[in-house]
């Protein structure tokens, strides 16, 4: 007797396996701090982009705290370290957020992280414009 296969159970199989391959790509890791709260948000450039930020505070603060605006630098890397300070900048800003007492402001440019836009085509004004909304 010949056995016909059971296409069903396959075809669950494999959008099980699609469902779960898709959620461990749409829910990046994220920062955790012993000392600080970080909330994630997002800032506006000139040209329209969302610019995801990233504040932090101290977890124990009750008051007002001396804040520290970080610009980034001339490459295409993000401000955001979930693994921890895995290179220098890195080192400096965990040690910062979790040490200092004080809280912080980042973004990352566009077409960085999760950021939308092109981080290559970028000019300095625009830049700046994304820097002008997450200050404010």
């Amino acid at each position: 007797m010949r056995r016909r296969s059971q296409p069903v159970p396959c075809l669950l199989t494999l959008l099980l396996i699609s469902a779960c391959h898709a959620f461990s790509q749409t829910t990046p890791a994220r920062e955790q701090f012993q000392n600080s709260v970080v909330n994630y948000g997002w800032a506006q450039d000139s040209a329209g982009h969302k610019l995801q930020t990233f504040v932090t505070r101290p977890r124990n603060a009750t008051g007002k705290v001396p804040v520290i605006f970080f610009v980034g630098w001339l490459s295409c890397d993000s401000v955001e370290y979930p693994h921890g300070g895995t290179d220098g900048f890195g080192a400096i800003f965990w040690s910062l957020i979790e040490q200092s007492g004080y809280a912080t402001v980042r973004m990352d440019k566009p077409g960085v992280g999760e950021s939308q836009g092109d981080c290559a085509k970028t000019d300095f004004n625009t830049e700046l414009a994304g820097y002008q909304s997450a200050f404010e």
